[in-house]
């Protein structure tokens, strides 16, 4: 370990405050605060930039995992239902959200439903925000926290779909994913 890092303070000695204090500096230098100076910033790439290295190259593992779950669980609906978009019958038989069924005692669907999708196009678009998403969160927060976060989000946006639309099979991450770009903001704020 480097010690002139550790004393030095900075970004990289892990102290959200200073680490702040880098982020602000640099959209005030990048924006020209205080000027008349109008040009396209890259928030992320600032916000990235001023992250320590350890934090800036993790993989994210567990954003991988969950789409690998979500690919995993439509390839295996898609050949036992023998069709690229299965109806809610189906949906609701591998785990889909469905209130009586959920009321009823299977509240694991409230889990499920969010790896299970209705056609291609509801799997790619939700895999396309949660890799957007996720990649960037889980460097910020780590692997586990991501994972809380999206099973909790997924949870909450089960409950919400059931009170929304009582009678109907609901499925996808689109829950989850959205509760990930709120925990996202919350966590830049």
């Amino acid at each position: 370990m480097n010690d002139e890092k550790a004393e030095t303070p900075s970004a990289e000695s892990g102290n959200a405050e200073n680490a702040w204090g880098s982020i602000k500096s640099a959209l005030n230098q990048k924006i020209g605060f205080g000027k008349n100076k109008k040009e396209e910033v890259d928030y992320e790439s600032l916000l990235m930039d001023s992250l320590p290295d350890e934090i800036r190259r993790r993989m994210p593992v567990a954003t991988f995992t969950l789409m690998g779950a979500s690919i995993l669980m439509a390839i295996i609906m898609m050949c036992s239902t023998g069709s690229i978009e299965p109806d809610a019958q189906a949906c609701a038989a591998y785990g889909a959200n469905y209130r009586p069924l959920t009321f009823g005692g299977q509240l694991w669907r409230l889990f499920t439903s969010a790896f299970i999708h209705f056609d291609i196009k509801h799997l790619a678009m939700n895999m396309l925000c949660l890799f957007s998403i996720g990649c960037f969160l889980e460097k910020l927060i780590g692997h586990g926290k991501l994972l809380c976060a999206y099973v909790l989000t997924a949870f909450t946006g089960g409950m919400l779909s059931m009170i929304y639309h009582p009678d109907a099979v609901c499925a996808g991450a689109s829950g989850a994913v959205f509760g990930l770009f709120g925990v996202g903001t919350m966590y830049m704020l």
